[in-house]
């Protein structure tokens, strides 16, 4: 039997509550990102607790969080190549910022290259691939593909 719409929405709004439910308003006002007035998101209370982060490096965290928002917009904004790539280049740093921020290692492996936006890369498969030097690229992706290092692997592959 598959479910209605109806039912798959009243789904959606038990699991906004229940993810809303056990959040106070300190916790809020401490872990929650604002930008432009509005609640984005809130950071991992346990897993600030869990790594031991001081309060200023939860204030950065909560930072770098903003400045990827402003990246991204700035990447949907743009069809430019070598804008786009400028972007993702800095989302990369802020991936890095952000490990160590957290007490992770730095760990490029671990960054969600494929959540930039225009990027045309499988994002399931990669997502599965975290954690992996594995990746997938899409040859249609204005951001990842190369056909300078596409031509490379080509010419490995027929042995010149």
């Amino acid at each position: 039997m598959v479910p209605s719409d109806e039912d798959l929405l009243n789904l959606l709004n038990h699991m906004r509550k229940l993810e809303t439910e056990d959040v106070s308003e300190d916790d809020t006002e401490k872990y929650g990102v604002r930008y432009k007035g509005k609640l984005i998101t809130m950071i991992n209370k346990s897993l600030i607790e869990s790594q031991g982060v001081s309060d200023e490096n939860l204030e950065q965290i909560k930072e770098c969080v903003i400045d990827r928002v402003k990246i991204f917009e700035l990447m949907e904004a743009t069809d430019n190549i070598v804008e786009l790539l400028k972007h993702a280049s800095d989302v990369e740093y802020i991936e890095y910022q952000q490990q160590r921020l957290w007490g992770f290692p730095e760990d490029y492996t671990f960054h969600r290259w494929f959540d930039v936006p225009k990027c045309t890369c499988p994002t399931c498969d990669n997502a599965e691939r975290v954690g992996t030097v594995e990746r997938n690229i899409s040859t249609r992706c204005p951001i990842h593909f190369s056909p300078t290092v596409w031509n490379m692997c080509v010419e490995v592959e027929n042995g010149r």
